[in-house]
């Protein structure tokens, strides 16, 4: 009967043991996102660093929830440089505010992998190249603001698949091209800013949907 005990509480030890591997193991995946953008953006040299002695929870414009990182909010805390395709690796980030910095490079394209995300601000930053092609597939997102910025290229027709999105600010880049007729599925639409771009061709009729503007 001691021996069944025993063999009873040694299978129990091992079930806690592993659930806490797997609890690390969770942690350690979002922390080193984390250390990628704090490596990749100078961290070093923000105005506010992140103490990396400290759990994940306490470093400045995190927020996590249920072990996983769900928030970031490093507003105007001179970040500087590019962002690592492994931020797409955050799958259940809510919400990524990265505004009023020196962030430069391309959007990483992995960023379309983030389902969960609500809201992208990456306003105000020195942001190149082409809007991600498949960015339609952030099917989560309400708001996405990336004016004042040196965007370039086309508004991708997958926009149209943001099929819960409340704000649009392209305003103030470079980007090119017509306004694509999918945003008219853009029904939820409270905020829509395109200025200061070169935008050709005519508003497409589809617009006329958007009631809530």
């Amino acid at each position: 009967m001691k021996r069944l005990l025993y063999i009873v509480i040694f299978f129990i030890f091992l079930i806690f043991v592993g659930c806490n591997f797997i609890y690390a193991n969770v942690i350690e995946k979002d922390k080193k996102v984390l250390l990628d953008i704090y490596k990749n953006t100078n961290g070093d040299e923000w105005l506010t660093k992140w103490d990396l002695e400290t759990p994940v929870s306490q470093w400045h414009g995190i927020k996590v929830h249920n072990n996983r990182v769900v928030a970031i909010d490093l507003l105007e805390n001179n970040l500087v440089g590019q962002l690592p395709e492994s931020i797409g690796e955050l799958q259940y980030l809510q919400s990524l505010n990265l505004a009023f910095n020196l962030i430069s490079g391309e959007i990483p394209q992995s960023i379309v992998k983030l389902h969960e995300l609500k809201v992208l601000k990456l306003e105000m930053n020195r942001l190149v190249g082409k809007l991600p092609e498949y960015l339609g597939e952030m099917d989560s997102l309400e708001e996405l603001s990336l004016f004042n910025n040196f965007l370039s290229g086309s508004i991708p027709e997958s926009i149209g698949e943001l099929r819960n999105l409340k704000i649009l600010n392209l305003s103030s880049n470079g980007i090119t091209g017509q306004i694509p007729e999918s945003i008219g599925n853009l029904i939820f639409l409270e905020s829509l800013g395109l200025f200061q771009n070169e935008l050709e061709g005519n508003v497409p009729p589809d617009m006329g949907k958007l009631t809530n503007l």
